[in-house]
């Protein structure tokens, strides 16, 4: 129980942690391979949505997941 509640600080597991680790790799790719990315995720039916629900350029405030 105690290990259960000590590890629940691992947010990376979560929303927040993935666009964090997300938006580090992303900074980290090529441009071509950035451009590959991008066409691959078009793919996805989903993108749409996606899309609709992408958040707005960080503005430096605390809630900014990728800063």
């Amino acid at each position: 129980m105690i290990l259960t509640i000590w590890s629940a600080p691992a947010a990376a597991l979560w929303d927040g942690g993935h666009m964090r680790i997300a938006a580090m790799a992303w900074e980290q790719t090529t441009p071509g391979a950035r451009a590959e990315a991008s066409r691959l995720i078009k793919l996805n039916p989903d993108y749409g949505t996606w899309l609709a629900a992408e958040p707005k350029k960080p503005d430096g405030t605390r809630e900014d997941v990728d800063r």
